[in-house]
Protein backbone atom coordinates (compact mmCIF):
# COMPACT_ATOMS: atom_id res chain seq x y z
CA UNK A 1 0.00 0.00 0.00
CA UNK A 2 1.23 3.32 -1.23
CA UNK A 3 0.84 5.97 2.19
CA UNK A 4 1.27 9.72 1.00
CA UNK A 5 2.26 12.74 3.69
CA UNK A 6 0.06 15.20 3.52
CA UNK A 7 0.50 18.39 5.45
CA UNK A 8 -1.74 21.57 6.24
CA UNK A 9 0.24 24.94 6.36
CA UNK A 10 -0.98 27.75 8.22
CA UNK A 11 1.15 31.27 7.80
CA UNK A 12 0.25 34.09 10.20
CA UNK A 13 1.48 37.44 10.41
CA UNK A 14 3.12 39.25 13.16
CA UNK A 15 1.27 42.08 13.96
CA UNK A 16 2.94 42.89 16.90
CA UNK A 17 5.32 42.19 19.83
CA UNK A 18 2.56 40.40 21.87
CA UNK A 19 1.68 38.01 18.40
CA UNK A 20 5.44 37.08 18.63
CA UNK A 21 5.40 36.23 22.92
CA UNK A 22 2.12 34.49 22.29
CA UNK A 23 3.37 32.14 19.42
CA UNK A 24 5.69 29.76 21.24
CA UNK A 25 3.16 29.02 24.15
CA UNK A 26 0.38 28.22 21.54
CA UNK A 27 2.19 26.49 19.20
CA UNK A 28 3.21 24.01 22.48
CA UNK A 29 -0.41 24.07 23.31
CA UNK A 30 -1.53 22.93 19.69
CA UNK A 31 1.40 20.24 19.79
CA UNK A 32 0.19 18.55 23.14
CA UNK A 33 -3.76 18.74 21.52
CA UNK A 34 -2.13 16.65 18.96
CA UNK A 35 -1.56 13.78 20.79
CA UNK A 36 -5.66 13.10 21.05
CA UNK A 37 -6.21 10.34 18.07
CA UNK A 38 -8.92 12.67 16.77
CA UNK A 39 -7.27 16.24 16.23
CA UNK A 40 -4.55 16.71 13.87
CA UNK A 41 -0.88 16.61 14.97
CA UNK A 42 0.89 20.10 14.91
CA UNK A 43 4.23 18.80 13.04
CA UNK A 44 6.64 21.46 13.48
CA UNK A 45 6.76 25.22 14.03
CA UNK A 46 8.92 28.21 12.63
CA UNK A 47 9.30 31.66 12.33
CA UNK A 48 10.24 33.35 8.93
CA UNK A 49 10.76 37.18 8.45
CA UNK A 50 7.40 38.51 9.93
CA UNK A 51 5.39 35.58 9.71
CA UNK A 52 4.84 32.40 11.71
CA UNK A 53 4.28 29.32 10.62
CA UNK A 54 2.09 26.48 11.70
CA UNK A 55 2.59 22.65 9.89
CA UNK A 56 -0.09 20.17 11.02
CA UNK A 57 -1.30 16.72 9.61
CA UNK A 58 -3.96 17.06 7.05
CA UNK A 59 -6.98 14.74 8.05
CA UNK A 60 -9.03 13.77 5.25
CA UNK A 61 -12.77 13.67 6.11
Amino acid sequence: MNRIALRAVKRLKSQSIETTKLFEPKARVLRNLGKHDRIPKLLTSFQEDRYFYLIVQFIHT
